[in-house]
């Protein structure tokens, strides 16, 4: 960013970039961790846990929420629409002639 477009950005924006800039920041941090504890985990740091169990130890899981009804149908829709795609798309395009 320039030295003039910086001084006639307006407080709000400036908290809004900073805000935004945090965020991706600490997704950053979180994800260097979460490759270290993959290293640690098949090493044997986690015992008889799931990589997630052990993701979940150690506070680095995401918590995100659960899916509504409408939410999971429009899963499954949209996973059946690519099935069919592939399966039309797989399919032999006749015989060659010899």
């Amino acid at each position: 960013m320039q030295s003039a477009q910086f001084s006639e950005m307006l407080v709000s924006d400036f908290a809004e970039a900073v805000e935004y800039i945090e965020a991706e920041n600490a997704e950053t941090v979180r994800m260097q961790y979460v490759s270290a504890s993959y290293t640690a985990w098949q090493m044997g740091a986690g015992k008889k846990k799931s990589f997630g169990e052990y993701l979940k130890h150690l506070g680095l899981s995401k918590k995100e929420k659960p899916m509504t009804a409408r939410q999971r149908k429009q899963v499954a829709v949209d996973a059946l629409k690519v099935a069919q795609r592939i399966a039309k798309a797989d399919k032999p395009r006749g015989k060659k002639k010899e």
